[in-house]
């Protein structure tokens, strides 16, 4: 029986052949996850990885789609480090990195057909929109005085809790939003009542200000990124849309770094606690976005020449 055959040839099943397929590509990314790697230090820890394994292990989730794509990275991840230890094992990690290989098929499922002309159109706007909408919302925000440590002049105690928790006492009639903006009254409103508000109010603050702002112009790198990776590496080699393709390796690629960071921040990183977690995240998604964007010109490359071999045929999703 012929796994790779002709048309008119017995082969096995869909599925298995996927699988096949599949276990080539993580064979390649454990090998180059164990032998091709660096990591670089950020404040006082090893918080930066550098590899190129992904090349491999996004591929199943490219050709086969979001199943195959979290299979193949969490066993890559889950695999490579019994291969090749590296700290303690997280099994956070493991799911984040099945997570983002899930969420990289099913993007590219969706998208890959899609106009070039109009995936670019459709970031560009987006990206600017949530460019305008953060930056709004951090002059709003400082013209209205409220920030981290908004609640200090209101505090009335710390205390305590039987879990060892810092629970704050508030005055709250102290306190008047009448003359604030919406985004103001809303940060307070979503914080004032839960267990930590100073802690509350300020991820509510990075929500709306630095993760809005970080968003659009992650969009417009990746519409800059697409440009040149068209322009001067690509240069017509292939047919694949590399808009889409970015989009979904990116996409994928920042959701589980930002994962990462935060599983960092409360595990073995504690250190970390004491820096604003945009301080920590910014180097690991700058490290992330270049990455991926290398890895996306051979992801793309190597597409174009798989999808004309005709063994594949029936079986890319």
């Amino acid at each position: 029986m012929t796994i790779f055959g002709k048309q008119n040839e017995p082969m096995t099943s869909v599925h298995l052949r996927r699988m096949v397929i599949s276990a080539m590509f993580l064979s390649l990314a454990l090998v180059i996850r164990t032998l091709f790697r660096m990591y670089v230090p950020i404040f006082g820890e090893s918080g930066i990885r550098i590899s190129v394994h992904g090349i491999f292990s996004a591929m199943p989730a490219i050709l086969f789609g979001p199943i195959y794509g979290a299979i193949v990275s969490g066993l890559t991840d889950f695999i490579g480090f019994q291969i090749s230890p590296s700290g303690t094992f997280l099994p956070q990690l493991t799911l984040s990195a099945a997570l983002g290989g899930f969420v990289r098929g099913g993007i590219w499922m969706i998208i890959r057909g899609k106009s070039t002309f109009l995936m670019r159109n459709l970031v560009l706007v987006i990206s600017v929109l949530l460019l305008t909408i953060g930056t709004y919302n951090i002059f709003t925000l400082n013209s209205d005085g409220v920030g981290r440590t908004f609640y200090e002049p209101f505090t009335l105690e710390l205390s305590e809790n039987a879990q060892g928790q810092t629970v704050r006492t508030i005055d709250y009639d102290s306190i008047d939003t009448a003359n604030m903006s919406a985004i103001s009254r809303m940060a307070i409103t979503r914080s004032i009542n839960t267990r930590d508000p100073a802690e509350g109010l300020g991820e509510f603050i990075m929500f709306v200000t630095t993760a809005m702002v970080g968003s659009g112009i992650f969009g417009l790198l990746l519409i800059g990124v697409d440009w040149v990776v068209n322009k001067f590496l690509l240069k017509g080699k292939t047919e694949v849309k590399t808009m889409s393709l970015l989009l979904s390796m990116m996409t994928a690629a920042v959701l589980v770094s930002t994962i990462n960071t935060i599983v960092f921040r409360y595990t073995i990183f504690t250190s970390w606690q004491l820096l604003p977690f945009s301080v920590v995240w910014l180097p690991r998604a700058m490290q992330t976005i270049a990455t991926t964007t290398v890895m996306t010109y051979f992801v793309a490359m190597l597409l174009g020449v798989l999808e004309r071999q005709p063994y594949l045929k029936g079986i890319v999703k």
